[in-house]
């Protein structure tokens, strides 16, 4: 299913799939009577124009439906770069919560396998990933186990979003394959500390700890300024390779 941005300003844009026919906004109805192409404009019924364009991943992470704390894409982006996860890559992740890791996740590898231990988070990421991503490319698991099915050296890369990830030490040393990622994200540093001390215990190496900060301008022809909002501190994300 194709997905559009109707943008006419950074404050008057709206996320739409195909099947949307009318908009109602204070910027009058937007009617989408025929096929849509990205890149032209429209123009509402009190002639104020939108452009249609592709969404951005930022665009659709910030429309979902959160029952939980959410990665943002400033720190899912993160994943990519620091890793070595790829279009061939499988990835587990633990803790699907609102679902924001797997459909970003679902865009640039091979396949996620998805697990919670809380049904309503299964439900409501279910819900985002359909409408917001690929569920063809993601298996969605509810589990308050370790996975039976899973075996041994069966993904390249596991992502944890628990406030104890060390818990999973033993399982991710069973599960991911030789030379491949491991990544968990926890909200203090204290919780770093202690996970990565079990997790090198666990042949895991080359460990990486960051944390990042984004602050957007508004830039205008007189004058240009930091916006008032700023996207600080939300997760510690550490970085490992497994070993043999």
């Amino acid at each position: 299913m194709k997905r559009y941005l109707l943008w006419n300003s950074l404050e008057s844009s709206i996320l739409i799939n195909e099947t949307k026919e009318v908009i109602h906004t204070h910027k009058g109805k937007i009617h989408l009577d025929r096929n849509l192409e990205y890149g032209e404009c429209i123009y509402s019924t009190k002639n104020k124009k939108y452009y249609i364009l592709k969404p951005t991943n930022e665009d659709i992470n910030l429309r979902l439906s959160r029952k939980t704390n959410t990665f943002l894409v400033k720190d899912l982006s993160m994943i990519l770069g620091f890793s070595s996860l790829d279009k061939n890559s499988v990835v587990l992740e633990i803790g699907t919560g609102s679902g924001a890791g797997t459909i970003f996740l679902a865009n640039f590898v091979k396949k996620v396998l998805s697990i919670d231990i809380n049904f309503w988070n299964i439900l409501n990421a279910k819900e985002n990933i359909e409408k917001y991503g690929n569920i063809d490319d993601v298996v969605l698991i509810l589990s308050n186990h370790y996975v039976d099915f899973v075996k041994e050296k069966m993904f390249d890369g596991v992502v944890i979003d628990l406030p104890e990830p060390e818990i999973y030490s033993d399982f991710c040393a069973r599960v991911v394959k030789d030379g491949g990622d491991l990544i968990f994200a926890v909200p203090n540093i204290e919780q770093v500390k202690k996970a990565r001390e079990v997790f090198s215990k666990k042949n895991f190496v080359y460990f990486r700890t960051i944390e990042v900060w984004v602050r957007k301008w508004l830039v205008r022809p007189d004058y240009c300024r930091p916006y008032h909002e700023m996207q600080a501190h939300s997760m510690f994300f550490t970085f490992c390779k497994k070993i043999k």
